[in-house]
């Protein structure tokens, strides 16, 4: 059974399928206040739509699906949740950022500025939501996100299909037959992932893998500058069949080693 419920200094304030509420969550209004999205029902694939929010996917110890958000980002966020035939859907819109004056907070994922001159008015927003996932394998995990970053972790799937505009893409430990991973400013960073197929790229950002095995089980495209790498090993032991991994950047460098 899918539930949802709202923690206020430890307590639940609110429980029950939620899809398409608008949660206000800055920290101006509520001193720490967590949301959270909990099912055991079977999820096969997980598809997120997300915007101005970094992103974290991870596996977990349970046999639970939990989603949960930022304790105190700044922003107004509306979450929706559905899953139907074993596809697990996540929608996180940002509704409106939270207007600042002082300028020094640490950090933001988007500043917006409305009107000019002394009109001006500034807008932040800073969120985390982390996806949790029971040990398995799944179908494929889909991510959509616009301004934030994607972080993925442990996770095994048939296809992992990673897409962003802003922000760096980072896959560490993560299994799959095919890999994708495209920003359009940001890094992208494999970090000994196990995969048949990898396609990877980025407009303005670098490309820094660490790939299992050696030089000689991959079959490598690559497409912009080259930093240290251990690319030019020698490929004639090589079997027949070897992995395709495709690296390409417009701005930035390529960096490949492996890890033996």
């Amino acid at each position: 059974m899918s539930k949802w419920s709202a923690k206020c200094l430890g307590m639940v304030a609110a429980m029950g399928i939620l899809a398409g509420a608008s949660l206000p969550v800055s920290a101006a209004e509520t001193e720490a206040m967590a949301r959270q999205y909990e099912t055991a029902q079977t999820v096969k694939a997980v598809v997120i739509d997300a915007e101005n929010t970094d992103l974290v996917i991870q596996k977990g110890k349970g046999n639970k699906v939990q989603v949960d958000g930022s304790a105190d980002p700044y922003g107004t966020y509306e979450y929706s949740f559905a899953l139907k035939d074993g596809v697990l859907s996540i929608q996180v819109e940002s509704l409106e950022g939270e207007e600042v004056e002082d300028w020094g907070f640490e950090r933001a994922i988007v500043v917006s500025v409305e009107g000019a001159g002394k009109n001006a008015r500034t807008f932040i927003w800073d969120n985390q939501v982390t996806v949790t996932l029971p040990d398995r394998l799944y179908d494929r995990i889909e991510v959509e996100s616009e301004n934030g970053s994607i972080e993925i972790g442990e996770i095994e799937a048939e296809q992992i299909s990673l897409e962003g505009d802003n922000g760096d893409i980072t896959l560490t430990g993560t299994a799959g037959k095919e890999i994708a991973a495209h920003t359009q400013n940001g890094d992208v960073v494999l970090e000994e992932p196990d995969g048949m197929q990898y396609d990877c790229t980025t407009k303005n950002g670098d490309i820094k893998a660490t790939l299992t095995g050696t030089r000689a089980d991959y079959q490598i495209a690559t497409k912009g500058k080259m930093r240290l790498s251990g690319l030019w090993g020698d490929e004639k032991d090589a079997g027949a069949e070897k992995i395709p991994a495709k690296f390409e950047t417009e701005n930035g460098y390529i960096e490949v080693h492996f890890a033996g």
